[in-house]
Order: C-alpha cells, then structure tokens, then sequence
C-alpha cells in the first residue's frame, strides 16, 4: 500500500492557483514536476479543485484561495484586447 504524499502549504498553493486559472490537471502535474521536482497524479491535483467531485472536500481555506485566484484570473484577463 502506498503511504500517502503530504504536499506543503507551497505546493498546494502553486495547484490551486493554476487550476484557478483554467489550467488542466495535467498541465498543473508537469508544472509541479518542474518547479519542486515532484511528481503528483492527476487525481491528486484534481483533489484541489473544488469544482470538482473531490475537490469539493477541501477545506474553507483552499476553496476561498481557488475563488480568489480564479476571480483575480478573470479579471486580469478581461484587459486584454
């Protein structure tokens, strides 16, 4: 049985914080793989999207980061011609 990876608070950030920003699953894995040399599935990531399924566990603390990050996303974007 695999014991389960703890992900720091730095990491879970970078994920939720490019799936705010439309980014897919797997997109956010190779990122993570490059910028902290980690590997993390699919599924994991997707664990902290709360607009999916199971990301819908995620704690009132990382659901209002995706919210915010995803509205700070739009809004940046909107800018542009």
């Amino acid at each position: 049985m695999k014991k389960k990876q703890m992900l720091s608070d730095e990491v879970k950030t970078f994920i939720i914080t490019r799936l705010a920003g439309f980014e897919s699953p797997s997109e956010v894995v190779e990122a993570v793989r490059q910028e902290f040399g980690l590997t993390v599935s699919r599924t994991v990531v997707s664990g902290y999207d709360p607009d999916t399924k199971i990301g819908q566990r995620l704690s009132a603390r990382w659901k209002d980061l995706f919210r915010d990050a995803r509205k700070r996303f739009q809004e940046d974007t909107d800018d542009i011609p």
